[in-house]
C-alpha cells in the first residue's frame, strides 16, 4: 500500500523532474546492491548507505537485484514513449522485491 501510495504523491506532482530524478535514485541504489550483491570490487554510489545497501544485497541476492535494475531501466525507457506515468510505476512497484 505505501509504494503505491508512493506512486500517487510523485504522478500527482507538478514538478516534471520528479519521476525522472527518483528513477536515477533508484537506478543508483539498486546498482549499489547489485554490486555488493555480487561482490564487485566497484565502489558504491551510495556511500552513505552502505550498510544498508550490503544488508539488503545479502538479503535479496544479485538475481533479485539485477531484475530491479531492468525493471527500472524498463520504466525509465517507457516514460521516455509516454505511456502512463502511473501505471509504468505502479508495474515497477510490483517488480521490487517485497523487503
Amino acid at each position: 500500500v505505501g509504494r503505491f501510495a508512493y506512486v500517487e504523491t510523485l504522478t500527482k506532482s507538478k514538478d516534471e523532474t520528479l519521476i525522472p530524478e527518483a528513477l536515477d535514485v533508484w537506478l543508483g541504489y539498486w546498482r549499489d546492491v547489485l554490486l555488493a550483491a555480487t561482490g564487485a570490487e566497484s565502489a558504491l554510489t551510495n556511500v552513505d548507505c552502505a550498510d544498508e545497501i550490503r544488508a539488503l544485497a545479502d538479503t535479496v541476492g544479485p538475481r533479485a537485484a539485477q531484475r530491479v535494475v531492468r525493471a527500472v531501466r524498463r520504466t525509465t525507457a517507457q516514460l521516455e514513449r509516454n505511456v502512463n506515468d502511473r501505471l509504468a510505476l505502479e508495474v515497477l512497484m510490483l517488480d521490487v522485491p517485497r523487503l
